[in-house]
């Protein structure tokens, strides 16, 4: 069996796991069929991996948390927790999506851990993988840096006024667009970026609230760079939302929570014409 094939999803859930008994019995099935699957290479931590689970380890003692309430914390499947604490997972295993859910958990920005799971230069960026009609965006260690302090900030008005993201490109029955200038935003309207600095103040004075948060980009035709009038899902952890591009192109899709941490898929529903 291949190792693509044994692959434990870090945020599927356990249903069945309620005690740390359990969690036990769980991981001792789950470890023992990585190591038939797998053989000498099931045990796949580098000194970086290694040093990453035990400071994990360290941090959830230091919260007065056990391995089942730090995954419930994260959204992680508490199995695949264990097995990144015991040093079993290779950094290919733990996207950098799974060490921002922990930072949040653990009240951590990402700048504020002292070691990541990834060798230096090695770090995770942001992914973007193309298909005929769904665009999947997996953010890297850089966009999840203002991600993982707009959390943990909350209204402070040292929190970052938006998360920007790449361009992206999409597909659909052999025509191609762009949204670019993507980001998100708790602010109802797009924000320029050259506008940064004015909506730090302006949130510092009203104490705005960041439970809503949208998601902005620009459509435009891939061969023209027109605007483009194209129906858009974009899904984003377990939300699901929709938007249709306007005369100038802008995609805004509302209500979303930013907590809900997952990779972004953006399918391309209808293009007129």
């Amino acid at each position: 069996m291949s190792r693509a094939r044994f692959d434990l999803e870090p945020t599927a859930r356990q249903p069945l796991v309620r005690s740390q008994e359990e969690l036990t019995v769980a991981f001792a099935r789950a470890a023992s069929e990585r190591f038939r699957a797998l053989g000498p290479g099931a045990r796949r931590g580098l000194p970086e991996t290694l040093a990453f689970g035990t400071l994990i380890s360290d941090l959830r003692l230091r919260n007065h948390l056990d391995c089942l309430q730090l995954a419930e914390r994260a959204g992680l499947n508490p199995v695949y927790l264990l097995m990144l604490e015991r040093g079993l997972l290779g950094p290919d295993e733990i996207p950098a999506m799974v060490v921002a859910r922990l930072a949040v958990a653990l009240g951590r920005r990402l700048s504020g851990l002292p070691l990541l799971p990834y060798a230096v230069d090695a770090e995770p960026e942001d992914t973007v993988d193309v298909t005929e009609g769904t665009t999947w965006l997996q953010p890297g260690l850089s966009t999840l840096v203002s991600w993982v302090s707009a959390l943990l900030d909350a209204s402070s008005p040292t929190a970052p006024p938006a998360i920007r993201l790449p361009d992206l490109e999409l597909r659909m029955g052999g025509r191609r667009w762009w949204a670019r200038r993507a980001h998100l935003t708790d602010a109802p309207v797009p924000i320029p970026s050259s506008d940064e600095y004015s909506w730090r103040l302006l949130r510092g004075r009203g104490g705005r609230s960041r439970d809503r948060w949208w998601l902005f980009a620009w459509a435009g035709e891939a061969d023209t760079e027109q605007p483009a009038t194209i129906e858009v899902e974009l899904t984003m952890g377990t939300q699901r939302r929709v938007s249709v591009a306007g005369a100038r192109g802008l995609l805004s899709f509302d209500g979303l929570d930013l907590a809900d941490l997952g990779p972004l898929r953006f399918r391309v529903l209808r293009a007129p014409g």
